[in-house]
């Protein structure tokens, strides 16, 4: 289910939104490789460290992922 809680210690926030992030993406069930192309990437790579919270997306990013949701 979408996590709304918003969590600030340690690496917690990385991790709602990673969660919230595969979340969403099985809910329209769309790939990795899928949103990666959308968003102008050149694999899943990225996507993939998102949802694993290695990484998070920039604000632009953000906003791209908002429109595909």
């Amino acid at each position: 289910m979408y996590d709304r809680t918003i969590r600030w210690r340690g690496g917690e926030s990385f991790m709602c939104l990673a969660n919230n992030i595969r979340y969403l993406r099985k809910k329209f069930n769309y790939s990795q490789d899928f949103i990666a192309e959308k968003l102008g990437y050149k694999s899943y790579t990225t996507i993939q460290k998102w949802e694993s919270g290695v990484s998070e997306p920039s604000i632009a990013k953000l906003r791209q992922l908002a429109e595909l949701f």
